[in-house]
């Protein structure tokens, strides 16, 4: 019975695991599409892309899209992303909503949308939604609150794979059928996954939405703690373990620096930080959940009450993801057992 537990919420970990990567890999996917100029071989001159930024609307309301892809400081694109939906469709209306209130005009400390050149709305979809949401969208534009003031597109994605893993994106859907041609993607676009890792780097796990705790776990043993060792100054030995001491601040900062969506940014010498109006996206409470996990399970210990820690490195078996999953697994089993024991379940 224990081990049947285990099992099924090591599929839901790894579900939410799944989902949050593919999230992160469709935007970089879409980011690409919409920038990379083919006939030149390089990218739009003038051309950034922004993740988690917030903008405000004419009603003064601030906004945070999941995409900004701006054009010489003009916004160009907005983009939201929805990798699923409740089953009870009466609920989809707040997300539908939600990507309707980027259909206005937009400003922000990075740029904003002008009258003579209207950004462009995309509300991205996997592919095996698109029938669905087609139908719903139509019922949606025929229903008299219905306004938009810009351009908008409902896109569907989906990764495929042949010899090689590749993106296809395709319009199935606009709010104006006589609108001006819009988004670059008039016809299907296709894209191979490894020029997108080519072009922006390998690195980018992170976004602005909190992600799964093993996720987090692992990127953080893996790409953050892993070089520690290696560095001179970390030469003490503990059970085995390689012992190195870092604050919780330093992974914050490398986590954004490194491998965030914003990272694009400082590969392309344009530091994030230093641009008012662009957030970090990785946020410190993230991070001091993972510590405190990592504390209980006994791989890093708190110094002091200034988020100073000293972690015991150490290779994982059978690897990273697999050992921290089974860790999670039982420590989410016993906290629900106790949760159950208190009647709060």
């Amino acid at each position: 019975m224990v081990e049947q537990t285990i099992a099924a919420l090591s599929r839901e970990i790894n579900e939410q695991y799944d989902n949050y990567l593919r999230t992160v890999d469709s935007l970089l996917a879409f980011a690409y599409v919409m920038t990379w100029d083919e006939s030149a071989r390089k990218f739009r001159s003038g051309s950034a892309v922004y993740q988690g930024v917030r903008l405000t609307n004419p009603a003064g309301k601030k906004v945070q899209p999941d995409l900004v892809i701006m054009i010489h400081k003009n916004i160009e694109v907005v983009a939201e992303i929805k990798i699923s939906f409740a089953a009870d469709q009466t609920r989809w209306k707040k997300d539908v909503t939600q990507v309707e209130g980027y259909c206005v005009p937009l400003k922000g400390k990075i740029g904003s949308s002008v009258p003579d050149r209207k950004h462009h709305v995309a509300f991205l979809i996997p592919y095996e939604l698109k029938s669905k949401i087609f139908k719903y969208l139509a019922l949606r534009r025929a229903e008299p609150d219905f306004r938009v003031g810009t351009p908008y597109s409902a896109v569907s994605f989906v990764k495929a794979s042949k010899a090689t893993d590749f993106y296809i994106f395709e319009k199935f859907w606009e709010a104006d059928d006589k609108a001006r041609p819009s988004l670059r993607l008039d016809e299907q676009a296709t894209v191979p996954f490894n020029t997108i890792k080519t072009e922006y780097g390998p690195a980018v796990r992170l976004i602005d939405q909190e992600p799964p705790l093993l996720l987090l776990v692992t990127v953080i043993w893996d790409y953050i703690f892993s070089p520690k060792p290696d560095e001179e100054r970390y030469a003490k030995k503990r059970g085995g373990a390689l012992e190195f001491k870092i604050t919780a601040n330093e992974i914050v900062d490398e986590l954004n620096r490194l491998y965030s969506f914003n990272s694009i940014l400082w590969k392309y010498n344009k530091d994030p930080s230093r641009e008012q109006g662009i957030p970090q996206p990785i946020r410190k409470d993230w991070v001091s959940k993972v510590l405190k996990f990592l504390v209980h399970q006994k791989l890093v210990e708190e110094v002091d009450s200034e988020r100073h820690y000293t972690v015991f490195y150490k290779k994982l078996r059978p690897n990273t993801k697999d050992n921290f999953l089974t860790r999670i697994a039982k420590e989410s089993m016993v906290i629900s057992e106790r949760q159950l024991k208190l009647g709060l379940l």
